[in-house]
């Protein structure tokens, strides 16, 4: 799992890294098993299938599931680079 989130730029890659990282710390005893996913009709069209679209979900009573991420349009444009590159989810999360 990448350490650090991708840039703001891409919208989709950054929340499905973020929700990722969020369920690794977290570690709701619902979820027996998490991974990062990427698929291959999702994502830039010269990337697909590389980078993360989505995370896998293994329930503890054995349902499988998919978190999808997706990002829309923003009437301002997002930086190129993460305002905030240090940030890492707190270890005292809770669910």
């Amino acid at each position: 799992m990448p350490e650090q989130l991708p840039p703001p730029r891409l919208g989709a890659q950054r929340i499905a890294v973020l929700a990722a990282h969020l369920l690794q710390v977290a570690s709701p005893p619902q979820i027996k098993a998490s991974r990062l996913v990427a698929l291959e009709n999702l994502g830039p069209t010269d990337q697909r299938g590389t980078v993360p679209a989505g995370v896998s979900l293994v329930c503890a009573d054995g349902t499988r599931m998919l978190l999808r991420a997706t990002s829309g349009a923003s009437q301002t444009p997002y930086p190129d680079e993460d305002p905030h590159p240090n940030w890492r989810v707190p270890e005292d999360i809770a669910v």
